[in-house]
């Protein structure tokens, strides 16, 4: 019900004053529409791009995103870019109060879309790994306590006899542990490594947030996550993005 109050965003009907039809005259824009009604949607969105490429302002092709991520490729994420997009252009259009609930709908989709018992086992594995790491280092510690008390004791308790000589003491004898037969240095504990570098992806020309995303697998709304403050619609050639572990 309510795509079918959108359907004003397919047709290009939008009749209020300063609308901008001449926006859904662009060769771009109309190639999109033609995409669109052949369900080449991935190619809709190719066209759309290049429209705002050749406008930013273009309400209507943010609009025609919209619809397109939110309805046909499951990406709420970026359905919501779009609708905001075109609510800051075309704040007195009569799909402003379309796009504002679609807004609503798609963040209501993101929140279905996390996984409340995956994140709560993740912790409590997390916790668990912690505790096993704090355990082994508590042992580590009280080992190397016992390890020093014991060579610091000859020094500290010399043998009755020496203390009754009247001579000098002998010097101390330090222990010392045995070398390993490998020739190797007695074990340290272990440090924590840290975590492998997150991968990135050189933008090259004609390239979209969609046609990165799908290269890599992924989500265009887990792209743009990864990339806070990146503009889908000014991506420069040599730009470097994060991609998100899959």
């Amino acid at each position: 019900m309510l795509l079918a109050a959108c359907c004003a965003g397919w047709v290009g009907c939008d009749p209020t004053p300063g609308s901008g039809l001449g926006e859904e005259r662009e060769p771009h824009f109309l190639a999109g529409r033609r995409r669109a009604e052949q369900a080449d949607y991935p190619g809709a969105v190719v066209a759309f791009e290049q429209a705002l490429q050749n406008n930013p302002n273009s309400a209507a092709a943010h609009f025609e995103l919209g619809l397109i991520y939110y309805d046909k490729l499951n990406d709420p994420a970026a359905a919501i870019h779009h609708f905001q997009k075109f609510l800051t252009l075309r704040p007195g259009s009569n799909k402003t109060d379309a796009a504002r609930q679609l807004i609503t709908v798609c963040k209501q989709e993101l929140v279905k879309e996390v996984p409340f018992s995956s994140v709560n086992q993740q912790m409590q594995k997390e916790l668990e790994r912690l505790t096993r790491e704090n355990n082994d280092l508590r042992q580590q510690v009280e080992q190397l306590r016992i390890q020093m008390a014991q060579r610091l004791a000859p020094l500290s308790n010399p043998p009755p006899a020496l203390a009754r000589s009247p001579g000098p003491a002998p010097p101390a004898q330090r222990t010392v542990s045995a070398p390993d037969p490998a020739g190797r240095s007695p074990a340290a504990p272990e440090v924590a490594r840290p975590s492998p570098t997150m991968q990135t992806h050189v933008v090259k020309s004609g390239e979209t947030p969609y046609s990165i995303a799908r290269r890599y697998g992924l989500q265009t709304s887990a792209l743009l996550a990864a990339n806070p403050n990146l503009d889908p619609r000014r991506l420069k050639v040599g730009q470097t993005l994060n991609l998100p572990a899959r």
